[in-house]
């Protein structure tokens, strides 16, 4: 380092203010191609979205093909292969002509554009595919049920809606990201308006519907309307003018009428069953005849409370909308048989009293229970769905044929969205050229005819002797003991960078005026993050925090708010934060006039040290490994390995980490990373050169790493 520092002393003034210049060119050549690089990241990402939009055209249309095969082939079940044979076996060809389109498409589709996930996603859809020959011949066998058939066709098209998804995870313009997600959402309110059809189909083939089907059906409808909620929340105005349209055709209106009878049916048939229950075994009557056989009071009150629960049923009955005649007849006579029931129950009871037997009983007590039986049969009769499976099915499909011009009409809109941005970021990529090479151009020019300039002016009122006056400033900090109350917990310190420089171009109001500009800033990012604030020293602020993720979310805040202060400063300044944890005491320091709460501790002055070490290696944050092993999920931060050093007072080394999250793209791209498996290393063992490099450096513009001796190590 001293060789150096000769070296660098030995050059002329010339050279000196030459580097002076240069290095601002640098910075802005950089920046400038860091931005025409990031338009450029943009046309790449249009161009994958539209080979993905061409994707998930061709993988909707086989969804499409699949949704109708599934839903045949549930009918075709459900009528035990007497209805929708002839409409199965087109709609077969037409899925397999889809498989095939895909497929050819996916062959010349490039995935090393993207993540493995899409092309894993694919090859689980295909492997899929390749069993839907087995599930055709069971199913023209009927040697498969419906629920098991249904959830072959639902977990193939999952696969391929999954697919169709990951166009919502590589975008970035918020605008688009927005189109896709509603896009997405519309896919799966069309998908499972598809599997109802195909519930639907197979319960109306049935006349009925099996075990769990009629749960299923109402979590579709459900799930239809997040679905269609979700849509809403993301998709455009036009495009909610659109559905809103599109809901006005008859087909969504007589779908709603299948669905509100398909429900009245089904809660008849609840209540008929509920009836059934109470006529057989353990029911009323069975309570009735075994009070008779062996007269114990257990009966009567289990009589009474079958009773009750008939009386409710009978009521439910009795408000159902569109109630026939004939089922009003059938009520009637199953209410009249079991009040006769209970009416006759008093006369057994008295009969029982009188030490009548069991047979004197029945031969007393006569009550025909045949035109019960009777009505109830003929309100289970009446419980048949009875809709026609063909009539719903060309209704269902109407309505699902409408959805999927819908996602037809969005698709297109998506791709022609793309072709918009991507050509205007082609236009600023190209713009953003020009303006690179005319700001290079015109630096170079003007920093030609200032350094001239500066050359003449610097050695009549710049003598050398002025500049070896100049030193850095050593902040000490004195730390006194006291009654306390030990806890872990987490430090930070700030301090602004040359602040004594910055000062001494200020009067006393100005300082006084940027240091509470500057407080008031910060201050509340530390409370905001449950930490609070120990003590001002001067311009350095000294916090706490319980917490270690809080303690780190601040820093990082501070540093981005920085950013937005230093819009408003006519000198933009820097600060440097070093963060520590570990063991402090805390309580009350002075006398019996001036008292001050404070902490102290070996923690607390490892933290200021690590503070100090951010100008050292040019650092904006800092933090020891005691720091990193308490946040709960480090692998959120951007970190590196920084070194390995000697603190003073301490026996042992200590390690530090530099924290990037909040450093510019522009700086975070000069910075080295450090992997932490090469945590503890000395700095002279760990290999550099080739990538990653592992060096826990400070990097120069040029990009190459120093030590903090300054000496290259690349």
């Amino acid at each position: 380092m001293t060789t150096l520092y000769k070296n660098l002393k030995n050059i002329k003034i010339t050279s000196k203010l030459t580097l002076i210049v240069a290095f601002p060119i640098l910075g802005l050549i950089y920046f400038t191609v860091a931005i025409t690089l990031e338009k450029l990241e943009i046309v790449n990402e249009m161009n994958l979205l539209q080979d993905l939009t061409d994707f998930a055209v061709k993988s909707s249309s086989l969804v499409h093909e699949l949704q109708k095969e599934r839903g045949l082939s549930a009918g075709y079940l459900g009528s035990q292969g007497v209805k929708f044979s002839a409409e199965l076996q087109p709609q077969r060809q037409k899925t397999d002509l889809a498989i095939i389109e895909l497929h050819s498409f996916v062959k010349a589709f490039h995935f090393e554009a993207f993540q493995q996930e899409i092309q894993k996603n694919q090859k689980t859809a295909f492997a899929a595919l390749n069993r839907i020959e087995t599930q055709r011949k069971r199913i023209n066998e009927l040697n498969i049920a419906a629920e098991n058939q249904m959830r072959y066709y639902n977990q193939t098209i999952n696969t391929l809606l999954i697919g169709i998804n990951y166009l919502s995870k590589i975008i970035t313009d918020v605008e688009l990201s927005n189109r896709i997600v509603a896009y997405v959402n519309l896919l799966q309110a069309k998908e499972k308006t598809g599997i109802e059809r195909a519930t639907l189909n197979n319960a109306f083939s049935q006349g009925h519907f099996t075990t769990d089907m009629y749960n299923h059906f109402i979590l579709l409808v459900g799930a239809q309307e997040t679905y269609i909620e979700n849509f809403y929340l993301f998709a455009t105005s036009h495009q909610k003018e659109r559905y809103q349209q599109t809901m006005q055709s008859q087909f969504f209106d007589e779908v709603e009428k299948i669905r509100k009878k398909v429900i009245k049916k089904q809660l008849k048939l609840k209540l008929t069953l509920d009836l059934r229950n109470h006529l057989g075994y353990g029911g009323l009557i069975h309570q009735f005849k075994n009070y008779i056989l062996r007269g114990q009071s257990r009966y009567i009150e289990s009589f009474h409370q079958q009773y009750q629960s008939i009386s409710t049923i009978l009521a439910k009955f009795h408000h159902l909308p569109d109630i026939s005649p004939s089922d009003i007849n059938s009520i009637e006579i199953i209410e009249n048989t079991f009040q006769s029931y209970k009416k006759h129950l008093a006369i057994a009871i008295e009969l029982k009293k009188q030490k009548k037997r069991a047979n004197e009983i029945d031969a007393l007590i006569q009550i025909d229970d045949a035109p019960a039986i009777q009505a109830l049969n003929d309100l289970l009769s009446h419980t048949h769905l009875g809709i026609e499976p063909a009539y719903w099915w060309k209704i269902a499909t109407g309505k699902i044929n409408l959805l999927k011009a819908l996602e037809d009409q969005f698709s297109s809109d998506l791709k022609n969205y793309a072709d918009t941005l991507k050509k205007e970021a082609q236009s600023t990529f190209l713009f953003y050229l020009l303006i690179t090479g005319g700001m290079i151009f015109l630096t170079l020019f003007y920093s030609k005819m200032v350094l001239k300039e500066t050359n003449q002016a610097y050695a009549r009122f710049v003598p050398n002797e002025f500049l070896q006056l100049l030193d850095k400033d050593d902040r000490l900090v004195n730390i006194q003991l006291g009654h306390c109350l030990e806890m872990n917990m987490t430090i930070l310190f700030a301090d602004i960078r040359s602040f004594t420089t910055l000062s001494e171009k200020m009067s006393p109001q100005e300082n006084f005026k940027f240091i509470n500009a500057y407080l008031n800033e910060m201050g509340p990012i530390i409370r905001k993050h449950n930490g609070f604030v120990d003590k001002y020293i001067g311009d350095a602020i000294m916090a706490l925090f319980i917490n270690t993720n809080d303690a780190l979310n601040a820093a990082i805040a501070m540093l981005k708010q920085l950013e937005q202060f230093n819009q408003t400063q006519k000198t933009p300044i820097k600060i440097g934060i070093g963060l520590n944890t570990g063991k402090l005491m805390l309580g009350i320091i002075g006398e019996a006039n001036r008292l001050q709460g404070t902490v102290i501790g070996d923690a607390v002055n490892l933290a200021s040290r690590i503070e100090n070490l951010t100008k050292t290696y040019d650092s904006f944050l800092i933090m020891s490994q005691e720091t990193l092993e308490n946040l709960t999920d480090s692998d959120q931060y951007t970190i590196r390995f920084l070194d390995n050093i000697k603190v003073k007072g301490r026996t042992g080394n200590v390690n530090i980490f530099e924290v990037l999250d909040a450093e510019p793209k522009a700086v975070l791209r000069t910075k080295i990373p450090i992997p932490l498996e090469n945590q503890g290393n000395d700095v002279g063992e760990i290999p550099c050169g080739s990538p990653p490099c592992a060096c826990p450096l400070v990097v120069t513009p040029s990009g190459c790493p120093f030590n903090k001796q300054n000496k290259p190590l690349c």
